[in-house]
This record gives C-alpha cells, structure tokens and sequence, in this order.
C-alpha cells in the first residue's frame, strides 16, 4: 500500500468513532475536498483531513457536534482547507504528464487502426482543451451532489450529472469533425507501426501510476481497451488480417464493444459508487 492508501485506511477507521451526525458532516467534507483538490499534493490533502476529523473528534468527546463547531457548512469548511494549501508544482507536473499521455493515448490508438491515417495534431490539442474543461466540470458537479438537502434530492441531482455527463462526452464526439485543422501528420502503412508501439508503451505508464488512484478493475478495462486498440492497428496492416477485419464491418464492431464495455464500467465503478456512498451518508437524514 502507498502512504496515500494508508491514510486512506486510518481516515475510514477513525470515522466509525463519529456519531451518524458526524460522519455525515465529515463525509460530505471529504467528498467534495477529494473531487475539488485539483492541483494540491494528495498527501497534504489527507493528511488536513485527519486533522479536521481528530478536531471533530475532540470537540465530540466535549459534546459539541461537527456542525456547532465548525459551522453548518461543510462547503466552507472544505473551501478554507483547500484555499489554505498552496497548489504543488510536483502534483501539477504529474497530473498534466499523465493527462497528457494518457489523452494521447486514448485520442492516437484510435486513430492509428487506420493504416493510411493522418494525425490532425491541431484537432488533437483542441479537443484535449475540451475534454480537460469537461472533466473539470463533471468533477465539481459530482462533488457537489455531497450537499444535497436528502437523498431523492441527491439520487435526482446524481441522474441529473450522469446524464450530462453522457451528453458532454457525445457532443464532443459529435463536435470532433469541425475542428479539423491543417496540422497534418502522414502515418500512412508502416510509418504507423512505431507511433502504436509508442502509444501502447505510453497506455502502460499512465496504468502503472494510475492503478493506484483508481478503483479495483477500472485501470485494468482502461489498459485492456488500449491494448485491444493497438493490437488492432498492428494487425490492420499485415493485408490478410486487414481483408479479414474490413469485411462485414468487423473492425468497427472490434472498436465499438470494448468501449460500450469501458462506458458500463466508468458507471459501475464510479458513478454508482459515488451514489452509493453519498446515499448511505443521508440515510436517517
């Protein structure tokens, strides 16, 4: 286990100390701290966490519930803890080297199935910009459903994101073809063979220091689609395979599957999760 999975561990521990009130407020404070943290060094994240919660816990042996002592907004609270740490140069760097390989990664094996294909490196960097403010919003609307008033509340505003969420992907596939740009890159027959090769040693980095911020099984399905999607292009360009693939739309089935299967898993490992842990967070709310 890494330093962040054992603080992880000792938070989870200590919180069933809290009276169900408690962990309520603390829940909804480590919710929306961990989705909003963009930037901040995980581990001095958690490590405020567990002073926030020894406080609580302090102040709960004195008979002062979280809520009288630290006000009755847990928002502000997590946006004084987060506005109290300064953003860490190291965090940054890491977070955009992976973002971007990992862009690249999901963006370029696509792509590259193609054997006579053409990397639009304009339309790649302004579909990245998107995608990125995409992924931030989802993040602070996910994050927000921490403070919902009660659980029909939370389950319709959870619906509500999930569904925008699914919306925002489709129209930015949909918006991909009108940012094609002059920025070409030829990758035509075997030129593409190392770009592949490349991009597939670069979907095993991001899944190596991805695994362990993501949960059990996610990172796999994350790595086997990428793999699959390399593989695919290594093998459209030996011409008898190729014959084999293009007919009766077998490749774009071989494409379409694994990432209906990557969408169902996204759901099941994330969304209902998140749902499922802010629903038991209100129960007797």
């Amino acid at each position: 286990m890494t330093e962040i999975d054992l603080l992880k561990a000792q938070l989870t521990a200590r919180t069933q100390h809290l009276i169900r009130e408690n962990q309520r407020f603390f829940g909804a404070i480590v919710v929306y701290t961990r989705m909003r943290a963009f930037f901040k060094d995980p581990r001095e994240v958690e490590h405020s966490l567990l002073e926030i919660q020894a406080d609580m816990l302090d102040a709960q042996a004195d008979g002062i519930s979280a809520a009288t002592y630290f006000g009755s907004e847990p928002a502000r609270t997590s946006r004084d803890l987060l506005r109290a740490m300064p953003a860490s140069p190291h965090t940054i760097r890491r977070l955009v080297g992976l973002a971007s390989l990992g862009y690249l990664t999901a963006m370029g094996l696509p792509l590259l199935i193609e054997p006579d294909a053409q990397l639009d490196l304009g339309q790649l960097l302004l579909m990245g910009l998107a995608f990125a403010v995409t992924a931030i919003v989802c993040s602070l609307l996910l994050s927000t459903l921490a403070f919902a008033g009660n659980r029909p509340v939370m389950v319709g505003l959870g619906l509500l994101t999930g569904a925008g969420i699914g919306l925002g992907i489709s129209g930015l596939a949909l918006l991909y073809p009108y940012l094609a740009t002059g920025w070409r890159v030829s990758t035509g027959g075997w030129l593409g063979l190392p770009a592949i090769l490349a991009l597939m040693a670069g979907s095993l980095t991001v899944y190596r220091h991805a695994q362990a911020h993501m949960p059990r099984g996610l990172a796999q399905i994350f790595l086997g689609l990428y793999l699959t999607y390399g593989c695919l292009g290594l093998v459209e360009r030996i011409p008898v395979i190729a014959r084999w693939l293009d007919h009766d739309d077998r490749l774009a089935w071989a494409m379409i599957i694994p990432m209906g299967l990557l969408y169902v898993a996204m759901l099941w490992h994330l969304m209902i999760p998140t749902l499922h842990r802010l629903w038991m967070m209100h129960k007797g709310a």
